[in-house]
């Protein structure tokens, strides 16, 4: 009882939060945190700060979501040609197919193997396969995608991700682009999102990894109604193959 009565006064006094955080409260055991708000009957309407500040952490929202500010930034996800890309000659007669390369390795390759002569390949990757955005303001940020290809046989002619088709022939496609829908509303395609990127054009025993920075990485939510897609060229010549291996995703994710 002495103890009881001089904790008491030490807590009276403000004296006790002096003390180390563990021995002042050691192991916490309950069923409910609640707001402040909610005391004396009042709503629930004050968020619960988890972390050093509203500004650096978490926090629970009246409405029971979580809300982050920091995000995880270290996300890679590797999606496989041959489930994921769609690559076809010019005129849309001759679709890529898959090939085993060795115990758990394959590549989309051109169904000839070699080109026959100068072959235009249109290549596109649609990145919703995997990307699940979640919450009104925040969601997944795409900051780079490693394209994984290889050339043998004959040197490409091209290897492009974006420019303007009015200069450049053969005309190339449109790189990390967004498309939005709307009702009875024509297909709006926004602009290439990543910075200028060199693919490879020389023959190379192993397969190539380019990485392809986006310019201007924002976080897309659920409410934003777009595709992602990833398009490139190449433009092949005779004895050259083209193989892809598949696409890399470097991203980060903000919890709404």
């Amino acid at each position: 009882m002495k103890r009881l009565i001089a904790a008491l006064v030490l807590l009276s006094l403000g004296l006790l939060t002096t003390m180390p955080a563990m021995a002042q409260w050691g192991t916490i055991y309950t069923d409910a945190v609640r707001p402040s708000s909610a005391s004396g009957g009042g709503a629930a309407t004050t968020p619960v700060q988890l972390g050093p500040s509203s500004t650096s952490g978490c926090q629970v929202l009246s409405t029971g979501e979580l809300s982050c500010t920091q995000a995880h930034t270290d996300g890679y996800i590797f999606l496989p040609a041959v489930s994921n890309v769609v690559c076809t000659d010019a005129g849309g007669a001759n679709f890529f197919r898959a090939s085993r390369v060795g115990s758990n390795d394959w590549m989309l390759t051109h169904p000839n193997g070699l080109f026959g002569g100068a072959t235009t390949i249109n290549c596109s990757l649609d990145l919703n396969n995997w990307l699940q955005r979640a919450g009104s303001v925040k969601g997944t940020k795409i900051t780079s995608l490693d394209l994984v290809y290889q050339i043998t046989g004959a040197a490409l002619t091209s290897h492009n991700l974006a420019c303007n088709p009015a200069t450049v022939t053969p005309a190339c496609l449109g790189g990390i682009t967004t498309t939005t829908y709307a009702n009875n509303a024509a297909d709006v395609v926004g602009g290439p999102l990543q910075t200028q990127t060199t693919l490879a054009t020389a023959t190379q025993t192993n397969p190539y990894l380019t990485n392809v920075p986006v310019a201007s990485p924002v976080f897309q939510p659920a409410n934003v109604k777009i595709q992602y897609s990833f398009e490139w060229q190449a433009v092949g010549q005779a004895a050259g193959s083209y193989r892809v291996y598949g696409v890399g995703v470097n991203y980060q994710v903000l919890a709404e």
